[in-house]
C-alpha cells in the first residue's frame, strides 16, 4: 500500500489566483497589447542596399563510415555505455596496477638506498687509499730524500 493519502480537491486550501502584474520598466502594458489593432495585410519587405550574390551549393552525399560496435561498448551521441561485468574488470586491472606500482616504488627505494651505501663505501675506499698515498709519499721522501 502507497503510505500517503490522496486528498480530494475540495479539502486543500490553496489561496485564489492574482492576476498578472504589468510590468514595470517596459514602457507598454498587456492591455495595450491586446487593445491594438492587428492590420489585416502585412506591408512588403523593403529590399535590402547591399545584396548578397547567391552561391549555388552542390549537395553531395559524404559517406558515412560505420566501425563495427564492439560487443562490450555501446554509444550513443557522445555518451559511450560499457557492460557492468567490463567495467568490474577495468576497475580490478587498476587496483591490480596500483598494487603493482606500489611493489615497483619499494624496490626502486631498495635499489636506492643500496647504490647510495655502496658509494658511501666507495668514498671510504677513496679517502683511505689517500691517506695511504701521503704516507707512502712521506716515506718515501724521509728514506730516499727526495
Amino acid at each position: 500500500m502507497w503510505p500517503f493519502k490522496k486528498k480530494d480537491a475540495g479539502e486543500l486550501n490553496l489561496p485564489p489566483l492574482n492576476p498578472p502584474k504589468p510590468r514595470s520598466g517596459m514602457g507598454i502594458n498587456d492591455e495595450e497589447l491586446i487593445n491594438k489593432e492587428i492590420p489585416s495585410e502585412l506591408p512588403p519587405l523593403e529590399e535590402p542596399a547591399i545584396k548578397v550574390p547567391e552561391k549555388e551549393t552542390e549537395v553531395t552525399e559524404v559517406p558515412v563510415e560505420t566501425e563495427p560496435v564492439s560487443p562490450t561498448l555501446r554509444q550513443r551521441g557522445n555518451n559511450v555505455f560499457i557492460k557492468t561485468e567490463t567495467h568490474k574488470e577495468i576497475l580490478t586491472g587498476l587496483v591490480d596496477i596500483s598494487a603493482d606500482f606500489e611493489n615497483i616504488d619499494d624496490e626502486i627505494d631498495s635499489v636506492i638506498e643500496t647504490k647510495t651505501e655502496r658509494y658511501e663505501k666507495i668514498d671510504a675506499l677513496q679517502n683511505n687509499l689517500e691517506e695511504v698515498s701521503k704516507k707512502f709519499m712521506l716515506i718515501d721522501q724521509t728514506l730516499f730524500g727526495g
